[in-house]
């Protein structure tokens, strides 16, 4: 569907499809987080053996993510995500057939190629299709549906682990997997045409695409963020099923409403956050680094009420100031999520799969060594949440520092040849008198430009260098054939 200015809308159909793949890798992770203590008893297993069965899916998670962006930037997204939602079917059925931990652990490690696919995709379709404005919009919209699934998902959890056991949440998770291949099916075409896509499948050519994008510090400032806010997050999704339930005493079959009552904060912040911003006229730039030091502002709530009595109490006063401080930091978090995704992916046109894969994999493996960490810490300090709200007031404090560091001197227009032209033509038009407004699409197709000659370029040093070599060992092949001769002579 077409707008009045020409861009593409999505159409009803599309956008479910994608709100649903959107909300499977929260869902993968909080569906069966209220199940890890039964889990536990079930297998005869350790607490520390049970939070790796999140750590193994969130270490496939990352390293998957890392490879799918790339292979999709080659060969489309349609082939990789239909066959990743097909592996997350067949795995969440294994999963919920385990007869012990380690095929538990296999299971859900497995299961992780279809929930990144998804993740990573979902991303990539929105940078095919749409400008970097229009993209604001459309995950503006999407994050509040995104956002009910970790909301609904720990409740469905109770519900499904007090009535049938911890193995319905896993056949659950597969009767959702084949409903977004059912709709992805029939309602999600190739994004990616082909005079788009990278030329060549190679592993040079997968860590050169990576390196490229590690070299730039306009996705550094957001990608690392991201990973220490959304980290934060994490100590607090692997930690409060123990908090929750062996610390505060509240029942199974109620933990997943209090614990979703963190989650609204997720909605509330992916929500509000494009509408704050035009309301405060903020750029992008400015508006994340004002929302990253909102957000060390909320760990800091959670880091005074970690050296209080109260975190060492288990009164209702202790769990309100508790679930208050989360709310907060998960509101910020959410916000700043819904920036970072746009800005991030903005200088990568042509290696938009590239890019978000890399993104997700930073992300994940923090939260796999989170996860690790936050097993640890039960393990050896008790189930009492001042640990872990020091833990998560440090990822929002560095969170902050991460975006200072990294931030480039300016997030406008860099030196380049393609952006010199727009630059040049911009003042140009200002001393005649003339108010020049730039459109989203020419700036998209300034990145484009851009990208594309700094890629000829690389590729131009990489053919250099190749036709260098044969040469300089023909040099040395020759010069060693005449020492040799003079020797003999």
């Amino acid at each position: 569907m077409a707008r009045a200015d020409g861009e593409e809308r999505p159409s009803c159909g599309l956008f479910t499809t994608l709100a649903l793949l959107g909300a499977m890798g929260p869902l993968s992770v909080q569906t069966y987080i209220p199940s890890l203590p039964s889990m536990q008893e079930s297998l005869h297993t350790s607490p520390s053996l049970v939070l790796l069965t999140l750590s193994s899916y969130l270490a496939a998670f990352a390293t998957l993510q890392l490879i799918i962006g790339p292979i999709s930037d080659v060969v489309g997204r349609r082939p990789i995500l239909l066959s990743g939602l097909t592996t997350f079917v067949v795995a969440s059925t294994l999963a919920a057939l385990s007869p012990s931990i380690y095929f538990l652990l296999f299971a859900r490690a497995t299961q992780a190629f279809g929930a990144a696919s998804a993740m990573v995709l979902t991303t990539s379709v929105l940078r095919d299709k749409y400008s970097a404005a229009s993209r604001e919009r459309i995950a503006s919209n999407l994050s509040p549906v995104r956002s009910t699934a970790p909301l609904l998902a720990p409740v469905l959890g109770s519900f499904l682990e007090a009535t049938f056991g911890w193995r319905s949440c896993f056949f659950f998770l597969a009767a959702y997997g084949l409903l977004s291949l059912v709709r992805v099916w029939g309602s999600l075409p190739e994004s990616l045409p082909e005079d788009r896509r990278q030329p060549r499948l190679r592993c040079g050519s997968l860590l050169s695409n990576s390196a490229y994008v590690l070299r730039r510090r306009e996705f550094l400032c957001y990608a690392l963020p991201e990973c220490a806010g959304f980290g934060g997050l994490f100590f607090w999704i692997s930690s409060s099923p123990f908090i929750l339930q062996e610390f505060y005493l509240i029942p199974v079959e109620y933990f997943g409403l209090i614990y979703s009552m963190t989650f609204v904060g997720a909605i509330l912040g992916s929500f509000s956050s494009r509408r704050l911003r035009l309301a405060l006229h903020l750029a992008p730039p400015q508006y994340y680094l004002f929302l990253s030091a909102v957000n060390a502002g909320a760990g800091l709530v959670l880091l005074v009420f970690a050296f209080t009595p109260l975190s060492v109490s288990s009164s209702v006063a202790s769990q309100a100031w508790l679930q208050a401080g989360m709310i907060f930091y998960t509101i910020c978090t959410s916000a700043t999520l819904v920036q970072g995704q746009v800005q991030a992916l903005e200088p990568f046109p042509t290696r938009a799969g590239a890019a978000a894969g890399l993104m997700g994999t930073m992300r994940s493996g923090m939260s796999c060594m989170i996860s690790v960490a936050a097993g640890q810490i039960h393990s050896h300090l008790g189930h009492t949440p001042r640990p872990i709200c020091v833990a998560i007031s440090v990822m929002g404090c560095l969170k902050l520092l991460l975006h200072l560091l990294c931030r480039p001197a300016s997030h406008g227009v860099s030196a380049e040849a393609p952006s010199k032209v727009l630059v040049t033509t911009s003042r140009a038009a200002q001393s005649s008198g003339h108010e020049v407004e730039i459109s989203p699409e020419v700036e998209r197709q300034v990145a484009e430009l851009k990208e594309a000659h700094e890629a000829a370029l690389r590729d131009m040093e990489e053919s250099a260098a190749r036709t260098a070599r044969p040469a300089s060992r023909e040099v040395e092949h020759g010069r060693r054939g005449e020492e040799t001769e003079a020797a003999k002579a």
